[in-house]
């Protein structure tokens, strides 16, 4: 991680780099030797949690809200959705065929 954190600084491995990665270990080593290793400890600040506002109950009935928003959507709109462009019943392989038919007239 402290390869990583070192990036943030400096980009490239250079001598630079490398000189900050051994401090940055140094000191890692020696705050473990002390017993310090972070484990249990406070940090500074609030703490504040993201995205935990919203409690499941609330969660559900804006779920089922949205569910009837849009059955009621659909009654008015219809279900389904509709091909614009092209024949009816065509398929893939009708292009390919047509495509194929091109090519050969395209010989004569």
């Amino acid at each position: 991680m402290l390869h990583e954190l070192v990036h943030n600084q400096i980009g490239p491995h250079s001598a630079k780099f490398y000189r900050m990665l051994d401090q940055l270990n140094d000191e890692c080593d020696k705050l473990i030797r002390e017993g310090i290793t972070g484990r249990n400890m406070p940090f500074a600040g609030d703490g504040q949690s993201l995205g935990g506002g919203r409690a499941p109950e609330d969660a559900r009935a804006a779920a089922l809200k949205a569910a009837e928003k849009r059955q009621q959507q659909q009654g008015i709109m219809g279900g389904g959705g509709q091909r614009l462009g092209g024949v009816s019943g065509s398929s893939p392989s009708d292009a390919v065929s047509a495509a194929q038919r091109a090519a050969a007239a395209a010989q004569w």
